[in-house]
This record gives structure tokens, sequence and C-alpha cells, in this order.
């Protein structure tokens, strides 16, 4: 069998992952994760990353502090891993699917004509007109590195209050060449980013997710709500319902190696591309 994505490994990751070994430092604490979530947000140009133990977590954290709530409704794309729509289901929200263009993401013009034609603005919220319930997110999956039109519908989502989480799990490293946002990263566009460093990614922390985005106070809920929403240390104090997310530093430290190739993987995942696009082309 021919496996869909593998990872390279190479010394350096045994390198950093014997240093938390040999320094007792494998679980939360340790500095390999802050390193790491600002080699991120320092390649994506973005001002603040947390990083968490997996895309999965990182896109319900996400969906929670955006404010999507019980009975809220979510654009979602029909071809997709099941973790973002998961994640709206965790809060009790209604995934709303759309069908794909052919570089297999969302459908971006059904869309825009759904939220002009299906639904009405009121009280600061999108309604659905058939439902009557709030659309609050959409999520754009940039599926196999190939960038969404996001700036067909930025403005009016914005117009809207209709906010937009940007599943970037298979693109770290895709940027958009024209347009608004021309030489932005994906990830980086909406009102906050997800990316997974599962094994199958194109640098991975065996498991693990990072939340990019440029709002402070998004970047800051999501660092309390990953590590149990906790006041007080000593004392143990929960100011609200957080959860066990925060990522490993052993994770973060094989992830830190890791990035030390993403620009090699990514030539060489194109040049890969290249090949399999030449071959299909003759074939008839």
């Amino acid at each position: 069998m021919i496996n869909l994505s593998e990872p390279v490994l190479t010394s350096h990751e045994l390198e950093l992952v014997r240093s938390c070994l040999n320094k007792n430092m494998i679980s939360t604490y340790g500095n390999f994760t802050q390193i790491f979530e600002n080699k991120i947000s320092k390649y994506l140009g973005a001002k603040y990353a947390v990083a968490c133990i997996n895309g999965t977590s990182a896109l319900h954290l996400s969906l929670k502090i955006l404010g999507v709530d019980e009975g809220d409704e979510v654009l979602v794309p029909s071809l997709t891993f099941v973790a973002p729509v998961n994640a709206a289901i965790y809060l009790k929200a209604n995934p709303i699917f759309f069908d794909t263009d052919r570089f297999f993401n969302i459908n971006i013009l059904d869309v825009k004509n759904f939220i002009k034609e299906k639904t009405i603005f009121k009280n600061k919220f999108t309604i659905n007109k058939l439902t009557k319930k709030k659309i609050k997110a959409i999520i754009p999956i940039h599926n196999y590195g190939n960038a969404v039109n996001i700036e067909e519908i930025y403005d009016l989502c914005k117009k809207r209050n209709i906010k937009i989480l940007e599943d970037a799990s298979e693109s770290l490293g895709t940027f958009y060449t024209k347009g608004k946002f021309k030489n932005k990263f994906t990830g980086t566009i909406g009102d906050i980013g997800c990316l997974s460093f599962n094994g199958n990614k194109i640098i991975t922390c065996g498991q693990g997710g990072m939340i990019i985005t440029n709002s402070k106070k998004y970047a800051d809920q999501a660092k309390h709500l990953s590590t149990q929403a906790k006041i007080n240390k000593l004392n143990y104090y929960h100011d609200q319902i957080g959860y066990n997310y925060r990522m490993p530093n052993i994770n973060a430290a094989l992830g830190l190696a890791q990035f030390k190739n993403l620009k090699k993987n990514i030539i060489r995942k194109r040049k890969i591309y290249k090949v399999y696009s030449e071959l299909i082309k003759k074939n008839k």
C-alpha cells in the first residue's frame, strides 16, 4: 500500500525530543511550545499563535471563542475531513453544507448567493430565512493546500457579522498570489485560522494544532481556555469551563525540529505535484 502522506523525520527531531526527556519536560511545561508558537506566527506574519493538542481542539476552541452557541448555524463545505463539522456539533451548533468547486473547496459563489438571497440581517445577526437560526460563522477549508477565494465573501461576512474561521490544516505555506490578500498566507485572513500538525501534514508534531489570529482578545481566550481556564495556579481556581487542550512540550519539540525543513518539504511536494500533473495530462 502507498500511503497518502508520510512524515519525513531526521536526526534533529531525535535531538530535540531527547532534550525533553533528559529534562523531564514532556508535558505542558517547558519552553519548546512557546518557541514553536513564535516560529509559526513569525513565519505566517500573524501576531499570535496558540498551540493545541490537535487541529480538532483548535477548531472547537476557535468556534467557541467566536461566539458560536447551541442552535446557531455554521457554513461548511461538503468535502472535508469530519473535524470541522464535529467542532460545530460539540457546541450543539448546526452545520450547513455547501457543494465544492473545481479546486475541492467550498463553492464561494454558492455561499455568496445563499447569504444574499436566503438570509436576512436583523439585530446585528444574519438569520437563515428557512430555519430562523443565526448564522454565526463560516469555515473555509483550504483542501489539499488549495487556497479558498475568501476575497469574494470577506466584505460580505464582515458586513453581516459572520465570523470567518479558516481551516488551514492542509495548507501551511500556501499564500495568495494576487488580489486583496496578495502574499498573505492561508490562515491569516479570517478572524481566526487553524493549523494541524498530524502525522500526515506538511510538518508534524505527531499530533498537534495551532490557533492563528491577529486579535489579542482571541489569543488570550484561546490560551486561557486551552489550559483549563485556570486563574489561580496554586489554589486551582477556574472562572469557567476550560479544556485540557494545550500542546505538550515533547510534541512541540518534534514540531520545532520539523519546522526547520518546512520550505524544503513544500518544494518537494510541488515537484511531486508537477510530475503527477504532467503524467495525467498525457493520459486520455
